[in-house]
């Protein structure tokens, strides 16, 4: 994706572009198992950085989950970096994370 980034930034400019990338998991030797000749996790995060610092709307989709093997809603709160943004968590992409205690962290 990040290739395209000029192209990109010009359609984002009229609303024209969006870009989703799905994690699977933040371990990268799970990722391999999981999802082999791919992106690793760290690579596709920095490319969902580089397109907003490009001004193009952009994020992850955290799918699939699949209990016991995939991270925690927690783990990836944290691996992304926190903080105000809009995060995708268990009760729907766009549920406003902000801290430690929101809902979409619990039982996390």
């Amino acid at each position: 994706m990040t290739r395209d980034i000029d192209l990109l930034a010009q359609l984002a400019r009229h609303n024209a572009a969006v870009v989703f990338m799905s994690v699977t998991t933040l371990d990268p030797d799970l990722a391999r198992i999981m999802e082999p000749r791919t992106s690793q996790p760290a690579a596709r995060l920095r490319a969902v950085a580089e397109l907003t610092a490009a001004g193009i709307p952009a994020g992850v989709f955290v799918a699939p989950v699949i209990p016991g093997l995939t991270e925690s809603r927690v783990a990836i709160h944290r691996q992304s970096g926190g903080g105000g943004r809009r995060k995708v968590c268990g009760h729907g992409a766009g549920f406003d994370c902000r801290s430690e205690s929101d809902p979409c962290l619990s039982n996390g």
